[in-house]
């Protein structure tokens, strides 16, 4: 039986290989739910909030934290995807209402498009790092594997797989990532390559089995970590209120003047931030 969505880490063939297993169903279906994901729109920003997750549980500090910017050429406009050491993800599609070409293929390259960039911002140990590649293919998959090999120069693998029901409901969304580690030999990434080929075969266990008993039976070493993602935004009034007193009391009571209110809407969670006048006055009185 399925349990929360879950993040399973640890390391083969001599602790050359790390690999990641990882659940995010849950956490996926938050997000279709709180931005009424069309089909297409929802399977695909899914495999991003998946990689957003894998990247989420490898930071090391409370305080840091990781985005993904998918800016292509296809019908979904830009994609955003946050998250954090603490394994709060959010993110949002411009187009969430995209429709897909071929009734019966949700193809995540008619979302994105196969022209444009990928660019990660992540912080390492409290360092701000950022990289940039250009798009492969337009699904996802192929696109973070050409990220990761070029970003980080190691050998990366990626299975992503994002299943919907009927009513555009999620059914899974799990991941399998491998990744070369220093001093790694060919003969080892044969072995992890032979491993994700066994996954391949294994997309209808991931909807009935929860990851741990995955783990158990297929990869059978020892679980580094085991880590909890959930779709949670980080947004809130006092973090507005501080956006704008940054602002300048000047330029807020000429918006006020103007329109009659600062309306400030998180994208991210679809709440709305409304402040008037009074606001604006106690802000400044605190």
């Amino acid at each position: 039986m399925k349990k929360r969505d879950c993040i399973i880490k640890g390391l083969l063939f001599e602790n050359k290989i790390s690999i990641a297993l990882l659940d995010c169903t849950q956490l996926v279906n938050v997000c279709i739910q709180k931005h009424n994901l069309a089909p297409l729109a929802a399977s695909t920003i899914a495999r991003v909030l998946l990689v957003a997750s894998y990247l989420s549980a490898s930071l090391k500090n409370e305080e840091d934290s990781c985005s993904i910017t998918i800016k292509g050429d296809g019908l979904g406009g830009d994609i955003f995807v946050s998250g954090n050491q603490k394994l709060q993800l959010r993110g949002y599609i411009t187009n969430g209402q995209v429709q897909q070409t071929n009734e019966n293929e949700l193809d995540a390259s008619t979302c994105i498009g196969k022209n444009g960039t990928i660019t990660v911002l992540y912080q390492d140990n409290g360092k701000p790092c950022m990289g940039t590649t250009n798009l492969v293919a337009g699904d996802v998959t192929e696109d973070f594997i050409a990220y990761f090999t070029q970003s980080e120069q190691r050998f990366t693998d990626m299975h992503l797989q994002v299943k919907l029901d009927s009513d555009g409901k999620c059914k899974v969304a799990y991941a399998i990532c491998i990744q070369a580690l220093p001093e790694v030999e060919q003969e080892q990434i044969n072995q992890a390559i032979a491993l994700m080929h066994t996954f391949y075969t294994l997309d209808t266990l991931f909807e009935d089995e929860d990851i741990v008993t995955i783990w158990e039976r297929y990869v059978q070493t020892e679980k580094l970590s085991i880590k909890y993602p959930r779709y949670t935004c980080t947004c809130s009034k006092e973090g507005m209120q501080a956006l704008l007193f940054a602002l300048g009391r000047e330029e807020l009571e000429s918006i006020i003047k103007e329109q009659g209110k600062i309306d400030i809407h998180c994208h991210y969670c679809n709440t709305d931030y409304i402040f008037f006048k009074e606001d604006i006055d106690n802000l400044y009185t605190k």
